[in-house]
């Protein structure tokens, strides 16, 4: 659970199975929780789930041919290698948002807030692992969210875009695929029992999606639905929220600045 305040408001965060009970907030916003919240704005969202609680021997049968060889390969050919964050060097906080709101801009996603990054990590429940190799440096990084003995995926961005070479495209395809690999045995060796994609596409009109898709499920696992939701638990929430939610709008209508 994570709780901090923001214009002026407190707010909580309740992941996945957390009970919300005794909890002393204005604002009350639910992440993943497995059923729609009585008395919150609720919306479903579906995710692919991956049991961390089975062997290693298990966990890599239920990869796809395809998904095994490019770790073998991105291993043994390129030499890839996959690090993780120690929580001493708040550096790679800043590395981590260069490398990522580049790759945003260029695929015309939202960037990475350092101010949210700060608070997951202030609370213990932020995770930042990349896959590079001597040669070429960091290829991916990845962030996950972990609460309650889940990871969740949260960013993942890579040079993919940024070259039209395809023998250097197909090895970011393998050091993803092996940073993904790796972030599941680590997180497993931790106690986390549950590794989460952070989304699963149910429609069929995005073509790039249904490609993630694709990428998620050669690593097995269950897609699963849950639920996001937001609670006004206060009067005060309940004057101020649709005030800051306006504001916030007619800022982001203004012109920028020349």
């Amino acid at each position: 659970m994570l709780i901090y305040t923001s214009s002026g408001l407190r707010i909580a965060e309740v992941w996945f199975n957390e009970s919300p009970a005794g909890i002393k907030a204005d604002i009350i916003r639910y992440r993943h929780v497995p059923e729609s919240i009585p008395g919150a704005v609720c919306t479903p969202r579906w995710t692919l789930l991956i049991d961390l609680g089975k062997s290693e021997d298990e966990l890599w049968s239920k990869l796809n041919r395809n998904t095994r060889q490019d770790i073998k390969r991105a291993r043994s050919s390129h030499g890839v290698i996959c690090r993780s964050w120690d929580h001493k060097d708040f550096g790679v906080l800043d590395r981590f948002c260069s490398f990522y709101n580049n790759f945003a801009r260029m695929k015309g996603v939202g960037e990475a807030s350092p101010e949210e990054l700060i608070r997951y990590a202030q609370a213990s429940s932020l995770d930042i692992s990349w896959a590079e190799t001597p040669h070429h440096g960091p290829l991916v990084y990845h962030s996950h969210i972990i609460m309650a003995g889940r990871a969740r995926a949260w960013h993942s961005g890579s040079l993919f875009r940024s070259s039209p070479d395809s023998e250097f495209r197909n090895m970011i395809g393998g050091a993803n695929r092996t940073l993904h690999w790796t972030d599941m045995l680590r997180f497993r060796s931790e106690g986390v029992h549950t590794y989460d994609f952070g989304g699963w596409y149910t429609g069929t009109d995005d073509k790039e999606r249904m490609r993630i898709n694709i990428f998620k499920e050669g690593f097995g696992g269950t897609p699963s639905q849950g639920w996001n939701g937001e609670q006004l638990v206060t009067l005060r929430a309940r004057l101020a929220v649709p005030v800051v939610r306006r504001m916030r709008t007619f800022l982001g209508s203004m012109p920028a600045a020349q």
